[in-house]
């Protein structure tokens, strides 16, 4: 629960209010916390809760009313009917010991929310917290489930995003477009270590079609660019090409910013094998069963590295809009 124990260091001071204290209850009268509308960016997460009294006290000194002993799994937006139970603290900062005890009901306090990777998320300093943040003021709660929307914790959960894709997002993408008359089908096999792309030029498939692979070794979040507010999932992974053949990645619709040489992509592509960092922008949009995605031009030593920079290398077919990229869902 350390976790918790930051979020209340980070979060801005509010008023002193004094709240009603919770006490051991039967499990039927024990208060249970839903949280709603959450993101779909942190489908599939866990969101832990943990309820104060106060958020204008030291961190020591904080009084908890309540907390979760595990997360709750988001699905369709929705953390459903987290458990309360009385937490007890013993010592302080690093050497701060936290014990659970029974169910609790409690009338009103500050609602922490934490979202992590992991059930345990929350009470391992090994597992990054997504999200963090506290209800924008004291919230009544009571006997029973009692619904609190996402948009009451502050920061703004809409503004934050996971640092990297759902597991739905990975799999085999496919998309078709023309360039000089001709129609060609490219495809991308896509996980979160990799990214595979390939094409069907001159009639090469299979082993033999133009390919490049790329090892991924880090993601993050971004902005989505001007124009595709429509998507939801916005990222940038960087890594090193590990293996080309034949294949010259966008070279018809790579910015200048790119920093790959312009007279000469093929070749340049072709030696960032030695090692140079590269990197790509992708937006998700969708659900299970219709996912698609579209993508910048492969960047290196760009001289501007933000999103901005590379808006418009948005990857483009023979009518000049976004190539998307359709997940293939096997029957």
């Amino acid at each position: 629960m350390k976790n918790v124990i930051r979020v209340l260091g980070i979060i801005a001071i509010l008023a002193i209010i004094g709240l009603a204290v919770s006490c051991s209850v039967d499990p039927d009268e024990q208060t249970r916390i839903t949280i709603t509308d959450i993101p779909e960016g942190f489908e599939g997460k866990y969101a832990t809760v943990a309820v104060v009294e106060s958020m204008s006290v030291s961190v020591e000194d904080v009084k908890y009313l309540g907390a979760a002993k595990a997360g709750k799994v988001i699905k369709g937006g929705v953390a459903e009917a987290i458990p309360l139970f009385e937490l007890k603290t013993e010592g302080k900062g690093d050497d701060m010991k936290m014990t659970f005890g029974e169910a609790v009901k409690v009338k009103q306090g500050y609602v922490l929310l934490i979202i992590t990777e992991t059930e345990q998320g929350a009470f391992s300093d090994e597992d990054k917290d997504l999200y963090t943040g506290v209800t924008d003021s004291a919230a009544t709660l009571g006997e029973g489930t009692v619904e609190i929307k996402a948009s009451r914790f502050q920061p703004d959960i809409t503004k934050v995003a996971p640092s990297k894709p759902k597991a739905n997002d990975y799999g085999t993408y496919t998309t078709s477009y023309v360039d000089s008359g001709t129609t060609y089908v490219e495809t991308v096999v896509l996980s979160e270590t990799e990214f595979k792309i390939s094409d069907d030029t001159d009639g090469r498939t299979g082993a033999n079609a133009d390919h490049l692979y790329f090892s991924i070794t880090s993601w993050e979040p971004v902005d989505l660019p001007t124009g595709y507010t429509d998507y939801t999932g916005a990222y940038k992974f960087t890594g090193k090409i590990t293996e080309q053949k034949n294949y010259v990645p966008s070279s018809k619709t790579a910015p200048a910013a790119s920093g790959f040489t312009t007279t000469s992509v093929g070749a340049d592509v072709k030696a960032d094998k030695t090692g140079t960092t590269c990197w790509m922008y992708i937006y998700f949009k969708g659900e299970t069963g219709s996912i698609t995605f579209i993508r910048s031009a492969f960047s290196k030593g760009a001289t501007g590295t933000g999103v901005t920079a590379d808006n418009k290398g948005i990857v483009t077919g023979g009518n000049n809009q976004a190539r998307v990229y359709t997940k293939q869902v096997t029957p």
